[in-house]
């Protein structure tokens, strides 16, 4: 049974980061242990900070530098131990005891302790809407009014240190899915030289308590490798990650093809594509949207809204040429799910019209 869940904490830690979550994905071609995978990555802005994270891109990334409380499980996604080595949960479901590891360590060789995890999630909280996922810690008690600003007294929040590996997690009301909301990249505890830095610019160091540490990142390439202190490190089966950051569809597919390439994530030419079977396509439960900026003047018109989606190409937009899996709906296609109204078809004539209405004959003024 040990041996079992060394094996899957070895996923867990060297492949997780690369499996949840992608729409497009391959095969990991057959790595040994201690051996060095690469992947090619769309390249993009990636916010460092786990406090401001956003993206499924740096969802991945942070999996394999940064460990919460608790894990995903790389196959059932259940919450397994992270930081934590154990906990307890109250008979009526509100009160969360974690045993915190006395051999958690960041990057630094410095112990991670409960008191980190609380002073990050206050930080988190004091941020409010700067932090896109402060809210999901909406469930502890005061949290909700911190996040607002409405009640700022420590002693309110349901987040109790009680010593140096013990912290009390308690909740408004019970909430069976709580566990696996603190396995979210975002609620990862960071060092306190760290906490209040809002933005680490290319040339800052980035912390670490998961099994990777970062070498060095430029525009173009990351590389990790192997962090020496974290807790479980005998299971990690990979001696370092390399991300290739680039747009050249058909380099990443040759370079795939050569064998110097492990994974592509994204931009490729499945017509290049010489290992048979490679190509695995799976949903995304994830949306890409287009949204208005309803603080521009104008925008604040629902007419001028309707207008600008009239003249947009929607079928174009969600044409199979641009996505593998598209949709018409904020929240993906879920069977049972009832279907939303849909926007009006594209007609650049009703969206002149909409726009002479609101005040903006063929759109000045």
């Amino acid at each position: 049974m040990i041996r079992t869940l060394r094996i899957a904490r070895t996923w867990a830690r060297s492949y997780f980061l690369i499996l949840i979550g992608l729409t497009i994905m391959f095969p990991l071609l057959a790595l040994t242990p201690q051996q060095h995978m690469v992947a090619a990555l769309f390249p993009g802005r990636i916010e460092w900070n786990p406090m401001y994270t956003y993206t499924s891109t740096e969802a991945q990334l942070f999996t394999a530098i940064y460990e919460g409380l608790v894990v995903y499980h790389p196959r059932t996604l259940q919450p397994i131990p992270g930081v934590a080595e154990s906990w307890t949960v109250s008979d009526d479901g509100r009160t969360y005891t974690f045993t915190l590891r006395e051999n958690a360590r960041f990057h630094d060789g410095t112990r991670v302790t409960p008191q980190d995890v609380r002073d990050t999630w206050i930080h988190m909280l004091s941020m409010g809407n700067q932090s896109p996922f402060a809210f999901l810690l909406d469930s502890l008690v005061g949290a909700r009014d911190w996040r607002s600003g409405t009640n700022r007294d420590p002693d309110s929040l349901g987040v109790t240190v009680q010593d140096t590996n013990t912290l009390i997690l308690t909740l408004e009301q019970a909430a069976p899915h709580f566990l696996s909301i603190l396995a979210h990249q975002s609620l990862v505890p960071l060092p306190r030289d760290f906490r209040n830095t809002r933005r680490w610019g290319m040339n800052d160091p980035v912390p670490s308590n998961g099994p990777f540490m970062i070498e060095s990142r430029t525009s173009s390439k990351i590389e990790m490798v192997r962090n020496p202190y974290y807790w479980d490190q005998d299971s990690v089966g990979l001696s370092g990650i390399t991300f290739l950051l680039r747009d050249d569809p058909a380099q990443n597919s040759k370079d795939y093809n050569a064998g110097t390439i492990d994974w592509i994530l994204s931009s490729f030419d499945s017509s290049l594509l010489r290992v048979p079977g490679s190509l695995q396509i799976g949903s995304q439960f994830a949306t890409t949207y287009l949204f208005f900026n309803m603080s521009l003047p104008g925008l604040e018109n629902p007419k001028v809204r309707e207008a600008l989606v009239s003249f947009l190409p929607l079928d174009a937009l969600r044409s199979p040429d641009v996505y593998f899996v598209p949709t018409d709906r904020l929240v993906p296609q879920i069977p049972g799910y009832p279907t939303p109204d849909q926007p009006k078809a594209h007609s650049p004539e009703k969206a002149l019209e909409l726009l002479a209405e609101a005040g903006f004959p063929r759109g000045v003024g």
